[in-house]
């Protein structure tokens, strides 16, 4: 907001003192607070310390999904501690090394931040997704899940990578104003910004598709716990009527609670007196 109300009379980008959007940031530093000694360097150091603690988060989780996930479970391969933390330790190093070489690679794609936010919705939105079918739909089963989060990543990377494309190649042009998307694949007229919330629609809508399809979990087998409090209660206080449709347990009447006490009351007064005899 500070800087489209600093430039709302002069768009640096058309008066060329920058040639991208990445770029007008480090301009306004320079151009407010440049005369300032250290200003600028502190700038720097925060915008280095804030990607450097990103990126080595980042690598450190993949060497350890890759080392638990798929070189212990998939592969069934354990390794001594030792050994296993300098395997990871190189796993971090391949994964930085590309993630260098995708650098370059970026630099042809137009502005980083749409490129990040939509390489983050191609997984955001399916991770969330996932979660969402866990905790507020009982008749998902693994199934459907595994079926909807391959759907939404496919069509996800699909309007992602096909954008991108497009943009690399001069096809389209993501400008400021309204441009012409009529020569455009459907998908690709679709903005970055909508990749997280398709991605979460497409994961939970296929995902339960897939689990009806493949036999959908009894939401009486289902532990109550994994639901979210407020589904499970809502639930919980439907009707019964509703309920049978829904295939959820229904609730008790008062006097059959009240028969279930006084019959397990009787159990104990005569299992106690019989104790006694004895």
């Amino acid at each position: 907001m500070i800087l489209v109300a600093h430039y709302r009379d002069c768009d640096p980008i058309k008066s060329k003192e920058v040639s991208s959007s990445d770029e007008i940031l480090p301009l306004y530093i320079i151009s407010i607070m440049g005369h300032l000694k250290g200003i600028t360097g502190f700038f720097v150091a925060g915008i280095f310390a804030a990607s450097l603690g990103t990126v080595a988060s980042a690598l450190n989780s993949l060497a350890a999904v890759t080392m638990q996930d798929f070189v212990g479970s998939a592969c069934g391969i354990h390794l001594p501690d030792k050994k296993g933390a300098f395997v990871a330790k190189l796993l971090s190093i391949i994964y930085g090394a590309l993630s260098f070489g995708l650098v370059f690679i970026v630099a042809h794609l137009g502005s980083v931040m749409q490129v990040a936010i939509s390489f983050n919705g191609m997984a955001g939105g399916v991770t969330l997704g996932l979660f969402s079918l866990g905790m507020f739909f009982p008749w998902a089963n693994s199934k459907g899940a595994i079926f909807g989060s391959l759907m939404a990543i496919g069509i996800i990377t699909l309007m992602c990578i096909g954008q991108q494309v497009t943009i690399a190649n001069g096809t389209f042009k993501d400008e400021v104003k309204p441009t012409s998307v009529e020569n455009l694949f459907f998908l690709y007229r679709i903005s970055y910004i909508w990749y997280s919330a398709i991605g979460f629609l497409i994961t939970v809508i296929m995902g339960l598709a897939g689990s009806f399809a493949t036999g959908a979990e009894n939401p009486k087998d289902v532990d109550g716990d994994l639901l979210s409090p407020p589904i499970r209660n809502f639930l919980n206080s439907l009707p019964n009527n509703a309920k049978e449709i829904l295939n959820i347990p229904l609730k008790e009447s008062n006097n059959s609670s009240h028969k279930d006490i006084d019959f397990k009351e009787t159990l104990t007064i005569n299992f106690n007196r019989e104790k006694r005899s004895e």
